[in-house]
């Protein structure tokens, strides 16, 4: 009798586990995304230009950037009594700048507002220029309140790596109640010092009690894991973490929430995240002239792709070489053979590198992407028919993207870089292509430590030593070996590239090394053939690919708790 009770915990157990899985219910970590970029800041009255003489203002805000799109979405927060009117401007800290764009939204008697901004093309202020002044963090934010003669700013930077948005639909049980918004932005540091996090949160919630850190997935109720002190805002957190909650913090188990005295259980709450996660990548590829059969062409690119198999949505970053680059085109066809084309970008805006887009791939187009078919061709003025091509593949299976929001600390800078990697298992021989945009570059090094960790010293490679080129100026083509703690390390994304400057001597961007990962859909595909027309005399023949198995195993389970249950009935 005990002995089938134990079975049937065990199986309940894992049948439940399976349930949560398929419904969702695990923490979702957001998906990194090369079309979108966040910024945050924190606002107050101390980076008013001139110096404001109200010092007693306070918020917190974040601007989501679309590339693809040329939208901004701004969420605000603050503690103004009477808010007047909000903007966007133009300049440096510690520099009054011009107005960009202004609020349209009512904002009067509200501490939260948000708005969605379409950037336009103007002669005296170019789309790319603004795009590029806002990734070097020279855009803030300003809130008036001209009753109360109060005014607050904040740079619009990448200086935290974490943040929740808060809202009452996130509680669990959900609100009663107005509708609660908050922002919470956050610096977490694993080292100097050791596992601190520092939070500031900025909420609208009416009769706040208290705020915390919480424990627990979305849709559920949660454990307290720090309290903050304060009631009314400003509200400041300095919380030292131990490794256990670390990992919870980094793997989407941490919420920030506040309470009040009508909603005792939660008023309002939100997921802490990471701010600009790098991407999932799928396929990779190293763009050149050879591939087009031309030797002579010293432009190269560097493909990286996200794709969502459950959705077929696309997103690719193309950082190229290419001057005057025209038209970008994604074409199918092996390597060695032209294709027709799938989709295209084109003029010198949407080619000018770094190339950030996305595309929902139709079925077709989804099986010559994973039957590595599919290609990306670059056109420009000087080669209308093609300067540089590159075959989607999984050949260079690890990456790096390198931005200054991976660096410790983090640096606000528009500058990029791209790199892939090909490991070989002989020898651990590792064949590299990195490019990069810093022109007063300095150093292209590589180091020894997991993300957030400023890496050690010791373990420093200098890759322009191993560049062909010598240089460590874009690009770098070259090998080098690595031994067993290396390679252990290099496996399990322990390493990464840092870029120095002369204006960041100690490192303006860093990538981590990761792995690719292609995604596999719950559906599965039979294996199908179908001709490419007008380029080649051939079928190609598709892979079955997706695994419906931890569906069925997951169906099987649970028949056999409910067989076990009724079994104990009788």
């Amino acid at each position: 009798m005990w002995g089938r009770r134990v079975v049937f915990a065990v199986l309940l157990a894992v049948c439940v586990c399976q349930h949560e899985q398929f419904l969702g219910k695990n923490p979702p970590l957001p998906a990194g995304s090369f079309v979108k970029t966040i910024y945050t800041t924190t606002l107050s009255s101390s980076q008013v230009v001139p110096k404001s003489v109200f010092v007693d203002g306070w918020g917190t805000a974040f601007c989501e950037l679309n590339r693809q799109a040329a939208t901004l979405h701004c969420n605000v927060c603050h503690n103004l009594q009477a808010p007047s009117a909000a903007y966007l401007s133009v300049a440096p800290r510690l520099q009054l700048g011009p107005v960009i764009a202004k609020f349209s939204v009512q904002i009067d008697k509200r501490q939260y507002f948000e708005e969605l901004f379409q950037l336009e093309e103007f002669e005296s202020y170019p789309l790319y220029q603004q795009i590029d002044d806002f990734l070097n963090g020279h855009w803030y934010l300003t809130v008036e309140d001209k009753e109360n003669s109060a005014i607050i700013r904040g740079q619009l930077e990448q200086a935290n790596n974490l943040m929740a948005l808060l809202a009452n639909e996130n509680t669990f049980p959900q609100a009663f109640g107005p509708s609660s918004r908050g922002i919470v932005v956050a610096t977490y540091v694993k080292n100097n010092p050791l596992r601190r996090a520092n939070f500031d949160v900025c909420h609208d919630v009416v009769d706040a009690t208290f705020t915390v850190i919480g424990r627990g997935v979305p849709g559920f109720p949660g454990k307290s894991v720090y309290n903050f002190r304060q009631v009314e805002m400003p509200i400041f957190g300095e919380f030292d973490y131990s490794e256990s909650e670390e990992h919870e913090l980094f793997t989407g188990y941490q919420y920030a929430q506040v309470f009040s005295k009508l909603n005792p259980q939660g008023a309002a709450r939100g997921q802490l995240t990471r701010v600009d996660p790098v991407p999932t990548v799928t396929v990779t590829s190293r763009m050149d002239g050879n591939q087009l059969g031309a030797d002579d062409r010293v432009s190269r690119g560097c493909v990286l792709v996200s794709y969502d198999c459950k959705t077929r949505l696309m997103e690719f970053l193309v950082f190229h070489s290419v001057p005057q680059a025209v038209r970008l085109e994604a074409r199918a066809a092996p390597p060695g053979f032209s294709g027709p084309v799938l989709f295209s970008r084109n003029g010198l805006d949407e080619c000018r590198s770094p190339i950030f887009s996305s595309q929902v791939l139709s079925l077709d187009e989804d099986w010559i992407l994973f039957a590595e078919q599919m290609y990306f061709e670059l056109h420009s003025v000087n080669y209308p028919n093609g300067e540089i091509r590159g075959q989607l593949t999984t050949q260079f299976d690890f990456f790096s993207i390198m931005t200054g929001n991976q660096h410790v600390p983090p640096v606000t800078t528009s500058n990029l870089g791209c790199a892939t990697f090909d490991l070989s298992d002989l020898n651990y021989k590792v064949d590299f292509e990195i490019l990069h945009s810093i022109k007063s570059v300095t150093a292209v090094e590589w180091f020894r430590g997991p993300p957030g960790d400023p890496g050690e010293l010791q373990t420093k490679r200098n890759l322009a030593s191993f560049n062909i080129y010598k240089s460590p100026r874009s690009p770098l083509l070259g090998s080098w070996i690595i031994d067993d703690d290396e390679q252990s390390d290099w496996v399990n994304g322990n390493t990464f590239v840092q870029i120095s400057s002369k204006d960041y001597p100690d490192g303006e961007i860093r990538g981590q090394i990761v792995r690719i990962k292609p995604c596999d859909s719950i559906k599965g595909y039979d294996t199908q053939s179908f001709e490419v027309a007008d380029s080649l005399n051939s079928l190609i023949e598709l892979p079955i690919r997706g695994s419906s198995s931890m569906l069925e195993v997951s169906l099987i389970l649970m028949f056999g708790c409910f067989l076990i249950f009724l079994f104990e009935l009788h």
